[in-house]
Parts: C-alpha cells; sequence; structure tokens
C-alpha cells in the first residue's frame, strides 16, 4: 500500500471539498506515483464503491469517501490528530496561511 503524502489539513480539504477523486487530486494525497499505482489506487476505491453501491459521474474519477475507506485514510483520527496538535501547541497555523 502507497502511503499518503499530504499533511492533514490537506487531507481534510480535499475528504471535504471533493464528492469525486481525479487525478488532480490523488496526486495531492500520494505525491508523485507512477501509472501503475494509480490504476491500483483507483481499483481499490471502485471495489470499495461496488462494494457499496456507490456511483460516480466521471469516467476516470472515483468517490472520495470509498476511496478513503478504501486506503485506510480515517478522517476522524486525522480530525482528532489535528485538534491534539493545536491543544499541545504544536500545529503551525502560520505555515498552513503562507
Amino acid at each position: 500500500m502507497v502511503r499518503p503524502k499530504a499533511d492533514i489539513d490537506t487531507l481534510l480539504r480535499i475528504r471535504y471539498a471533493c464528492p469525486e477523486l481525479g487525478t488532480e487530486e490523488i496526486r495531492a494525497i500520494f505525491g508523485a506515483i507512477s501509472s501503475g499505482t494509480m490504476s491500483r489506487l483507483r481499483r481499490m476505491a471502485r471495489e470499495k464503491q461496488k462494494e457499496r453501491g456507490i456511483h460516480t459521474i466521471g469516467t476516470y474519477t472515483v468517490s472520495t469517501s470509498a476511496a478513503y475507506e478504501a486506503w485506510g485514510i480515517n478522517v476522524e483520527f486525522l480530525k482528532q490528530g489535528r485538534n491534539e496538535l493545536i491543544k499541545l501547541g504544536l500545529y503551525d497555523q502560520s505555515a498552513k496561511e503562507a
């Protein structure tokens, strides 16, 4: 499995802003990946979509919720982790605004 390269804020922004993921969003999550890896990630997401009965509009897009589930990206865990970083003073908000 490929490990996401994106930071917490990017993962959350994509999750809530994009109902479907295309190549651009998948690369924002995983960085520079090969076309084979891109296909494998899409296949995993499509299998999860099929299990859940989700259909997408685009031919080359996948459902964001199904993809995150298939790829093991836990949104609740990300939100809790971000809140803990803020509480501990370890979250650099100024770097995100720059």
